[in-house]
């Protein structure tokens, strides 16, 4: 009877700690499980293998496993390292083609406003001779009367009087045929009007390969600085995520209304769109006409704004290609942005949706990047 009251009071007394453990364990292997999914993500983001959930690994093997993954990050960041300088060669190498293009272009063009003065002169000295040429004309018919009324045995004072004029129209013939030789002979040496369009056919060729060189250079950048475009608003600074949430919301109203908002985003978040690049059907470059544009409208931004290039895309088409589309749009509007910024200012570009909030009939209106200033 005594061992089974001791029985039961000891019971009484191990349960409530053998419970307390019980749960102890519990919430130990939950943590555990947590901190392996946890890790599993990371790993899983630097493309390495999950640790198996409840796997053993011992000292040596986890140790093996440390060196493979750092080796492998290692040579994942070399492989990054390298593109980047790639990228940055490039660059350097099309932007010493450019230069040297543009410098072609300029002594061209320098050559051809020389040349246009020389045959504007040329031009002047050829109505000069022909006047020249005429007055010359004239005098020698002048002389020729005057000779023919000396023949005709004039009176004494007549005849003195036609010397007279005889002795001055033939020195005034000779200065002008003198004049007329000095034009001719400097009219040689100006350049022949046909090299100026050999000159300007030169440059002809030259433009296209000069555009062509910059479009290469805007391509080779805007894939060195792809990573101003952000796949998710939540990697915006927080002020470009309030204002894409703000433009993501208005799909689908009025134009009217659409202005409203911009002008009430004008005063709430001190944001307002400074620029507008259009894009044809299926293209991603801007045009150099643009680019000058842009370079003026920043530098009247102030120095420490944030510019926000959202980009959009029509409704025609599918999703998957438009948004691929209009990413490059906004990478490479982005990316002359940032090599027309100042270093005090920063910006990043993402893509809203397809829309027709800019016209509901002209599809084309709506395959356009807006950059918007958010102004400190």
């Amino acid at each position: 009877m005594i061992v089974g009251v001791l029985f039961v009071v000891l019971l009484i007394v191990l349960i409530p700690r053998l419970s307390g453990s019980r749960q102890e364990i519990l919430d130990l292997g939950r943590l555990k499980t947590e901190k392996e999914t946890l890790v599993n993500r990371e790993r899983e983001r630097l493309g390495l293998s999950p640790i198996g959930s409840g796997s053993s690994i011992g000292a040596s093997q986890l140790a093996e496993k440390v060196s493979s993954d750092s080796n492998r990050l290692a040579t994942l960041i070399l492989e990054l390292q390298n593109r980047v300088t790639k990228s940055e060669h490039d660059i350097l190498e099309k932007e010493e083609e450019l230069k040297a293009s543009q410098t072609s272009q300029r002594s061209l063009l320098k050559s051809i406003d020389q040349l246009e003065q020389e045959l504007l002169a040329l031009r002047n000295s050829s109505a000069e001779a022909n006047s020249l040429q005429q007055k010359v004309t004239s005098l020698e018919e002048l002389l020729s009367l005057t000779r023919r009324q000396l023949a005709e045995s004039p009176s004494e004072g007549s005849l003195k009087q036609l010397q007279q004029q005889l002795t001055s129209t033939q020195s005034e013939r000779d200065s002008y045929q003198q004049q007329l030789r000095e034009l001719q002979s400097q009219a040689n040496s100006l350049v022949d009007p046909e090299e100026i369009n050999r000159i300007k056919e030169a440059l002809a060729k030259l433009t296209p390969e000069n555009r062509r060189l910059r479009y290469e250079l805007q391509k080779v950048r805007a894939q060195l600085d792809k990573g101003l475009f952000v796949e998710s608003a939540d990697e915006l600074t927080p002020a470009a995520k309030k204002l894409y949430t703000e433009l993501s919301q208005i799909e689908g109203t009025s134009q009217d209304d659409r202005i409203r908002t911009y002008d009430r985003l004008n005063r709430e978040l001190r944001a307002s769109v400074i620029e507008t690049v259009s894009f044809p059907t299926g293209e991603s470059q801007i045009n150099f006409e643009k680019v000058d544009n842009l370079r003026k409208t920043l530098q009247s931004s102030r120095p420490k704004s944030f510019f926000l290039v959202v980009g959009y895309a029509s409704k025609t088409g599918g999703i998957d290609i438009n948004r691929k589309l209009s990413s490059k749009r906004a990478t490479v509007v982005s990316s002359v942005v940032n090599s027309q910024k100042e270093t005090s200012q920063s910006v990043q570009g993402v893509f809203l949706g397809q829309t027709d909030r800019f016209s509901s009939s002209n599809a084309g209106a709506n395959q356009i990047c807006e950059i918007w200033e958010i102004r400190p």
